[in-house]
């Protein structure tokens, strides 16, 4: 699929398949139909369990497409895989899709003559995305307003702060200049899943574009990352939320909501009989701006009785406080 010399910008296309063998012809068809010839296809299989290589094995083979096939002899992540596939990319440019879901045919060429067109300082052109179910069926609301309902309009060039707010670009929407993996580095291999994480690094040194028209469809599984790994999802918004807080520039702003968010995690972790808690405010403890966690982690400790630290009073009182004051009951009746 790539093309000749004095050729348009090479396109890096990555389709990351895990157990998606019901739906990775489709995605693979997307990527095939774009209205761009000069795309590098890098295609893995990330040690899927279902016959997701066999299916892929035959499109390439009825197909006759000239690509990279990389399958994985053990599962390695997300993230890992597609710091992988970047390694392998030659592209000008970047663009990602899982195997469950659709580019449209315009997608590439549509979002390659945005870039080509704006300052290199754009790294990022992305669209909304429609949402599919299982079926192929297209769903009432499309992917921007399903995960960020008080966005009202999708914004163009920093777009920094109202990231920090929550991911709302759609990952597989998106076109990147490859030289943004080089200036913010790949993806946190720590994290469960990708795209949050890199849209804030790469947000801190570029812009991003937004056009109105639809790229991509998105499909809503039962069986996706974010229904099925939510304990892990939880942990890499805490992971991303700390470590921006450590390295110290994190948005004033934001710094309140970064803090809360934390502190919710130290309190269901706790509630579930979880010590992580312990770990997650013992890293926390030297941060600036945090010193209400740390508060509360010698409540939760040392069942520090009320009045001590009034600030963290009516918190302690409705996360801990019933059990705290349970377990004095118990106590008492021994």
């Amino acid at each position: 699929m790539t093309g000749q010399a004095n050729s348009p910008p090479l396109v890096t296309a990555i389709v990351l398949c895990y157990n998606h063998a019901r739906f990775v012809v489709e995605a693979l068809d997307g990527v095939k139909a774009q209205a761009y010839a000069n795309i590098q296809l890098l295609i893995i299989d990330d040690r899927s369990t279902d016959d997701s290589v066999a299916v892929i094995e035959r499109w390439i083979a009825e197909n006759t497409i000239d690509c990279t096939f990389v399958r994985h002899e053990k599962n390695m992540g997300l993230c890992r895989s597609l710091n992988e596939a970047v390694s392998l990319s030659r592209g000008d440019y970047i663009s990602l899709v899982a195997a469950d879901d659709v580019w449209l045919p315009h997608k590439i060429a549509m979002q390659v003559e945005m870039l080509e067109k704006l300052p290199r300082k754009m790294g990022v052109a992305y669209t909304d995305a429609f949402q599919i179910d299982e079926a192929g069926t297209v769903l009432p609301k499309r992917f921007i307003e399903d995960h960020r309902r008080s966005l009202t309009s999708p914004p163009t060039g920093n777009v920094q702060e109202q990231l920090w707010r929550g991911n709302f670009i759609p990952a597989m929407a998106t076109l990147v200049r490859a030289e943004c993996y080089k200036t913010v580095g790949g993806y946190d291999e720590k994290l469960a899943y990708e795209d949050w994480d890199f849209w804030l690094r790469v947000s801190r040194k570029y812009e991003f574009a937004f056009s109105p028209e639809i790229s991509a469809k998105y499909r809503v599984l039962a069986t996706s990352m974010i229904r099925t790994r939510q304990d892990d999802i939880r942990k890499s918004v805490r992971r991303i939320y700390l470590k921006n807080l450590e390295a110290g520039d994190l948005p004033p702003a934001i710094q309140r909501t970064a803090i809360d968010v934390l502190m919710d995690e130290a309190a269901r972790s706790h509630r579930s009989g979880d010590i992580d808690y312990r770990g997650l405010l013992a890293r926390a403890k030297d941060v600036r701006g945090i010193e209400r966690i740390a508060r509360m982690a010698a409540r939760i400790s040392f069942a520090v009785p009320i009045g001590l630290f009034p600030a963290c009073d009516a918190l302690w009182r409705w996360t801990f406080g019933r059990r705290y004051y349970r377990s004095q009951r118990k106590k008492a009746k021994i």
